[in-house]
């Protein structure tokens, strides 16, 4: 607020002028203009809900009807965050007994949102594949995932010069008393985890 005192827009709003509730599997979405029952199976994500409320905030203020929102709302998906993959070559590395999720998180508060979806996975035996830039804080990152994973394995970005060294990652899992391999590349990361036990195993 302090900054939007400086902007001459003549109209200006805040997190405070709408709300997004979760009650059970649905999400209620409040502004000034009433509300939105809210309801997806593909969004998975808590923190990408708050970007989904702010799109809605944004589409209400440009006077989009309530129908094409909510149309909408059933195809919007975030491609790379939390997005089981169901074909392709990683896909087909693995059984029919495990599933391949993907979640581009590399922020402490986007680690902390994948850890508190993993944590809703009752009683499934989750892995993970684990890349990361060096500087995004990694040993931050990590530490939001204690007790969620069985084992993971570090990799380099590929093609990226900044990628952080997995022997690096590895410590810093061990620091928390994460399990940590390494591995080559990601296709080797999953033939190390693939096995015939029913799995999630989570690539981030």
């Amino acid at each position: 607020k302090k900054i939007l005192k400086k902007n001459p827009s003549k109209k200006k709003f805040y997190g405070t002028d709408w709300t997004l509730k979760k009650i059970g599997k649905r999400r209620i979405f409040k502004d000034s203009k009433g509300k939105l029952l809210l309801k997806s199976k593909k969004i998975l994500s808590e923190g990408i809900w708050d970007n989904v409320g702010l799109a809605i905030k944004v589409a209400r203020d440009l006077n989009i009807s309530k129908k094409n929102i909510l149309k909408a709302i059933t195809k919007v998906h975030f491609e790379g965050r939390l997005q089981y993959i169901h074909s392709g070559k990683l896909r087909k590395l693995l059984l029919p007994r495990e599933k391949l999720l993907i979640d581009g998180c590399h922020s402490e508060a986007s680690g902390k949102n994948l850890s508190d979806y993993l944590k809703l996975l009752n009683n499934k035996e989750i892995y993970g594949i684990w890349g990361m830039q060096n500087n995004k804080h990694p040993e931050l990152f990590i530490k939001q995932f204690k007790g969620i994973f069985k084992k993971i394995v570090a990799v380099k970005i590929p093609d990226e010069p900044n990628t952080c060294d997995p022997s690096k990652l590895k410590r810093m899992a061990n620091k928390f008393n994460i399990k940590c391999d390494v591995a080559s590349s990601i296709k080797f990361a999953v033939k190390k985890l693939s096995s015939k036990r029913r799995k999630v195993i989570v690539s981030f």
